[in-house]
């Protein structure tokens, strides 16, 4: 039995999408980072480092986001969702899901980090400002990456369609400007067309038009 251990709105919406994809019975166990449940108790005895997501795979757990989805994609061979007969392919999604993890999401960190801290108001413009800048650099890489549409391998749907997906939201959120990202703009509103995108939305409590 899969349960995945997710926040609304945060990361975990990403393997949220992709399970709901699979069309595999699992159970979603609400840890709202918001109210601190990441550090309780019962939490931490899922994962020590407090982090969402977690996926509990028959008692066994996995963290962090692209071990997830790559669990989720070996698992559901069938969904189509995971390259496994394509080495190339295969590397290619884990390079995307290492960028996305490694790169653009501690970007966005930086900025929620801010925002939540007592100093974050007092931040010298600048700083904020270059913060600010190398998000905007990603959100160009991520727009070209989805100029071969209509997905982020192409014609292939992956695991990994879930994120720019995420970082959208946050990105307005943020109040940047999105709209001259046609590609990835696009690629929401294909994303907002799947009905396991919205299954995960609707569980969430969100809403397509955040997005």
């Amino acid at each position: 039995m899969l349960r995945l251990f997710y926040s609304p709105g945060a990361v975990s919406l990403v393997p949220h999408i992709a399970l709901e994809e699979t069309g595999a019975p699992f159970d979603a166990v609400r840890v709202t980072i918001a109210e601190g449940a990441h550090w309780r108790p019962d939490y931490l005895a899922v994962n020590p480092r407090g982090l969402v997501p977690a996926l509990e795979v028959d008692g066994r757990v996995v963290a962090e986001t692209p071990s997830i989805l790559t669990m989720i994609g070996r698992l559901h061979p069938q969904s189509g969702l995971f390259p496994t007969d394509d080495p190339f392919a295969e590397a290619r999604l884990l390079e995307l899901m290492s960028f996305f993890a490694s790169s653009v999401h501690p970007g966005f960190a930086r900025l929620f980090r801010a925002a939540r801290s007592s100093w974050g108001a007092s931040l010298p413009a600048a700083m904020v400002a270059d913060d600010r800048a190398i998000l905007e650099r990603f959100f160009g890489d991520i727009d070209a990456l989805l100029a071969q549409g209509p997905w982020l391998l192409g014609e292939p749907y992956s695991v990994a369609d879930g994120y720019p997906y995420v970082f959208l939201r946050w990105a307005r959120r943020q109040a940047f400007e999105t709209r001259r990202f046609r590609n990835w703009t696009e690629h929401a509103r294909r994303m907002a067309e799947r009905p396991a995108v919205r299954r995960a939305i609707a569980r969430e409590g969100l809403d397509v038009s955040e997005f």
